[in-house]
């Protein structure tokens, strides 16, 4: 722009922003909905990307905390292939096992986990099972899942946004009423 402002896209994917709300782009993976009843959800992911000034921000949704694990790493990959996550295979697939001290800091870890499995093995995923995220008594958490996926094929997968990292800026977890949500921001 040419008033020094940072430029802001006006599309993600095939999502054209100037018709969305000001302030947040609703993304779902199949057929889910986010305005349904979060309660309706059956294997889907659930997520909302929400404006930055320089970055991607999203929030994660699920009823319990491993579904709203599973929304933030599926949003992930919705983000890096710019909204074509339906390109991605479930061929193979990558169980991991975590811990850390918070809630956020394994939300932190596991996601850039998954990064270096894209940058460093070329791995995509389109869709996880976390089998489980435990809490002991001194807040420690750990978490065990299985992400499915494929090899990246310039052939057929087309990366829109370059993910640098994930960072620790506005993250956070809550769980109000019957819905767990995370918000992320990742750096680009």
């Amino acid at each position: 722009m040419t008033d020094g402002s940072p430029s802001v896209p006006r599309t993600f994917g095939s999502q054209d922003l100037t018709k969305a709300e000001p302030s947040v782009v609703p993304r779902t993976f199949g057929s889910q909905d986010l305005k349904e009843d979060v309660g309706s959800m059956k294997q889907k992911a659930a997520y909302e990307f929400v404006d930055h000034m320089a970055d991607v921000k999203f929030r994660a949704f699920g009823r319990t905390i491993e579904e709203c694990f599973e929304s933030a790493g599926t949003a992930l990959f919705d983000v890096m292939l710019d909204g074509r996550l339906d390109t991605v295979e479930g061929r193979s697939e990558r169980t991991f096992e975590l811990s850390s001290g918070s809630l956020e800091l394994l939300l932190y870890e596991w996601l850039s986990e998954l990064l270096y499995c894209f940058e460093v093995e070329g791995l995509l995923f389109g869709r996880f099972e976390v089998e489980c995220i435990k809490e002991d008594t001194e807040g420690d958490c750990t978490l065990r899942c299985t992400g499915f996926g494929e090899q990246f094929n310039d052939r057929v997968h087309k990366i829109g946004v370059h993910v640098k990292g994930i960072t620790l800026h506005e993250m956070e977890i809550k769980h109000a009423g019957d819905v767990f949500v995370a918000q992320v921001v990742v750096d680009t």
